[in-house]
């Protein structure tokens, strides 16, 4: 299989590099501490490899990130350790499962446009969704976020076009009707399989475009 190597990039100049993509390397050898050097990094994609559970401490130090992929690998929160990054617009971490947080942690990422939470411990309440002002697509699959949706999202996240919240099932009802009326008119992508409508009882499927 693909074997990718952090000791090839200490050949690199440090200043230079933007992109580093190991993506799809079953063995990921070296030391990955080394990325914290890297200090004017915008890209970093590890998905599917089989990186240090406690990468993430060293990814904290990468802070003018601007799209940061680990979907599919084995890191550990807390989410936290990414507070510095706030320069980050695309943040993928689906089915790192072991990955544990609030969205509330992701406060300062001020300019994030994508986020995908799917199938982790990341955990939130309903009001975080109106801190992710820039917003085109948040997926928040099969996470636990709390409490009722407040009215009127797309006031705060005016670029919102997709909002996952499939299996969140400790949404309270009901879903705001102006969320209801934005995706029947098709401004936004509303996906709430598994949550509760607006007469308490569970939705099975919304998606009609």
């Amino acid at each position: 299989g693909l074997v990718g190597s952090f000791d090839a990039l200490a050949y690199l100049d440090k200043h230079i590099v933007q992109v580093i993509d190991l993506s799809g390397a079953k063995k990921v050898l070296g030391m990955v501490s080394m990325l914290q050097h890297f200090v004017n990094l915008t890209t970093l994609d590890l998905r599917y490899t089989s990186i240090d559970p406690d990468t993430l401490t060293h990814v904290g130090h990468c802070i003018n990130l601007e799209y940061l992929l680990l979907s599919k690998t084995r890191i550990h929160g807390p989410l936290k350790k990414l507070a510095l990054c706030t320069q980050l617009r695309h943040l993928d971490v689906r089915e790192c499962r072991r990955l544990k947080g609030e969205l509330s942690d992701l406060r300062r990422m001020t300019k994030l446009t994508h986020v995908f939470t799917n199938l982790t411990a990341i955990t939130g309440e309903a009001t975080d969704i109106k801190q992710f002002k820039r917003a085109v697509e948040l997926h928040f699959v099969d996470c636990v976020i709390r409490g009722q949706l407040p009215k009127f999202i797309r006031d705060e996240c005016q670029n919102l076009r997709v909002l996952d919240l499939t299996r969140c099932r400790e949404l309270t009802d009901p879903i705001p009707e102006d969320l209801l009326m934005d995706h029947e008119q098709k401004h936004i992508r509303l996906r709430t399989t598994g949550c509760r409508d607006m007469h308490g009882t569970w939705i099975t499927d919304l998606i009609s475009w």
